[in-house]
């Protein structure tokens, strides 16, 4: 449970606030069933590379030459100059481990690789700590705790190497009750967590009125009533009629599925879970579409609703750890450039639909996987799917853009559209043939 309400932004020191699973991760190294050394660009910070050239072991350090380049822009010391990778894959990664780190020590790492998967950012006084589940180490930690997740104030046993969090420059006002509101939401279990990625969108939509008329100051009392709203069962009706389409809500998804595999390098993993979801509603080139979603449809209610009912807290898990990590709604990092609809949105907004999008793609994608290991489907298969979604999802830079632009070409441009994606799919009606599926990459 998310327990900081608002630090005073004159704190004297430092407030440490992390999830309670931080410090338990530990990095498996070669018994790691995917590996962090494939398809990411590794930076090196100036202190490291400063290390390399003084390192006189006589087979990496002609390889550091050779390999680790200046950054053209080498004014950031943080990303000062980058590994050069061989066909994706880091060149000092040998039989699933790092070079050197067996050869040289832990301490020659990088920054990047010291800390991966553990996320670090600094608001006012306050460093939030927490993982990032594209490890699947840490989704193992983050998604399996039947309880809410819990983020909690503490004093760091010892000194982290290479511990310097991203800041997040000149905080909003009521930063902290904005947050803080949205987690609980999202940890509500007195509504399936479909009804609650409906009530935060509805609540950014809100934010992003006040925010642009410039109610700021209402932005405490429209939360709280927000909150009593909720508890009184004002919005009980609304969540009731909220629906999707099956055939329309897959037929989104696999658009913004094999976006993603056009787009830059995508995980074999990645590839992997996507040939199975197809396989499981038998998607493949000629298929009559309507038929596949009724195939989505029967997966969702008769092999993915079985187990999930009793799991749901892995999704919920999945959207509170991205909320945290991410500093959700805030997001710091901007979305790409070249998304037609992006100034149209408010800023809360446009991030809701994106956080909406990966939540709908996951949900999909293990209704696939349901239909494909029917009685197998269970929590290893939940959590590689979240795992490597994630990863592939998350981390491309230019995804997020054409997420805006591919939702916006199917009409989904606000808060309240969005249920065509995030809610639970059905054959509402029955229609003639849609067509043919969507001939999307079978790699």
């Amino acid at each position: 449970m998310y327990v900081l309400a608002s630090p005073s932004r004159t704190m004297p020191t430092e407030l440490f606030q992390q999830s309670r699973n931080y410090e338990q991760f530990r990095c498996i190294g070669a018994a790691c069933e995917d590996t962090c050394c494939v398809g990411w660009q590794v930076s090196v910070d100036r202190a490291t590379y400063d290390k390399y050239q003084a390192c006189s072991h006589p087979v990496l350090r002609p390889r550091f030459d050779q390999l680790i380049q200046i950054q053209p822009d080498a004014a950031n010391d943080k990303t000062y100059a980058r590994i050069v990778l061989e066909k994706s894959t880091c060149p000092f990664l040998s039989e699933n481990l790092c070079s050197i780190q067996s050869e040289l020590g832990e301490e020659y790492l990088s920054r990047t690789c010291a800390t991966f998967p553990r996320i670090r950012h600094k608001v006012d006084n306050v460093i939030e700590r927490s993982l990032d589940i594209s490890c699947p180490e840490a989704a193992h930690l983050c998604l399996t705790e039947p309880g809410p997740a819990v983020f909690e104030q503490v004093k760091p046993e010892r000194e982290e190497r290479h511990y310097v969090p991203e800041s997040l420059p000149n905080p909003e006002p009521y930063f902290w009750e904005i947050r803080s509101a949205i987690l609980s939401v999202l940890q509500n279990r007195a509504f399936p967590i479909t009804k609650r990625l409906v009530l935060v969108g509805h609540m950014c939509s809100k934010l992003d009125e006040l925010s642009d008329s410039g109610r700021h100051a209402t932005i405490p009392e429209t939360l709280e009533g927000f909150a009593f709203g909720i508890n009184a069962g004002f919005y009980d009706t609304h969540l009731r009629e909220c629906s999707a389409d099956a055939v329309d809500q897959l037929s989104t998804i696999l658009e913004l599925m094999t976006a993603r595999i056009k787009l830059d390098f995508v995980p074999e993993r990645y590839l992997e879970l996507y040939r199975e979801f197809a396989d499981g509603l038998r998607l493949k080139p000629g298929a009559n579409f309507h038929d596949c979603g009724e195939r989505y449809a029967h997966a969702y209610t008769y092999q993915y609703v079985p187990f999930m009912a009793t799991h749901e807290h892995m999704l919920e898990h999945y959207l509170v750890y991205y909320a945290y990590r991410t500093l959700f709604p805030f997001c710091p990092k901007p979305v790409g450039d070249g998304a037609d609809i992006k100034p149209a949105l408010g800023r809360f907004t446009r991030e809701y639909m994106i956080m909406g999008a990966y939540f709908g793609i996951i949900r999909s994608t293990l209704i696939g996987l349901a239909a494909r290991h029917g009685l197998r489907f269970g929590v290893d298969q939940v959590i590689r799917c979240i795992q490597s979604s994630s990863r592939a999802l998350e981390h491309c830079t230019s995804y997020p853009s054409q997420v805006l632009q591919i939702l916006a070409g199917k009409g989904i441009t606000s808060d309240a559209r969005m249920s065509a994606l995030t809610q639970d799919p059905a054959v509402s009606r029955p229609t003639v043939s849609r067509g043919r599926a969507a001939g999307g990459s079978h790699k």
